[in-house]
């Protein structure tokens, strides 16, 4: 292996960005929203039936992609507990993406799909 050659299913950069804000005046206290986005390069996908280094003329890209994310929340004090409702939502745009795959042997052949829009409630008590 040569010094840059790429792993399969590896992807030359990846960036994922997510942030929260938490309403501090009176009128909002206790709600949080938040949003992020996740980037990520291409990569190869791994050629079953070559035999070589990586990065061979015979490999395949599998695209890189963008997703976005979003939640919201709700906490508020009962007596000595604390209750917070919460909201996320995967893949808002809800964008085809492949995480891996491979290719060559077609008893070898797959594809890795990247989660599709999803929606996720959740209650928690702290006590």
């Amino acid at each position: 292996m040569n010094v840059g050659d790429r792993y399969f299913g590896v992807p030359r950069n990846t960036a994922r960005v997510f942030t929260t804000y938490d309403f501090q005046n009176h009128e909002l206290k206790g709600l949080k929203l938040g949003g992020g986005v996740t980037l990520r390069d291409s990569q190869l996908a791994v050629n079953t039936a070559a035999i070589g280094p990586p990065a061979s003329s015979s490999d395949v890209n599998i695209n890189g992609y963008t997703t976005v994310d979003l939640l919201a929340a709700y906490s508020m004090n009962v007596n000595k507990s604390k209750i917070t409702a919460q909201f996320n939502v995967n893949n808002l745009l809800d964008k085809q993406y492949y995480t891996g795959g491979s290719f060559g042997v077609a008893s070898a052949m797959y594809a890795t799909f990247g989660q599709p829009r999803s929606f996720m409630g959740s209650i928690r008590l702290e006590f």
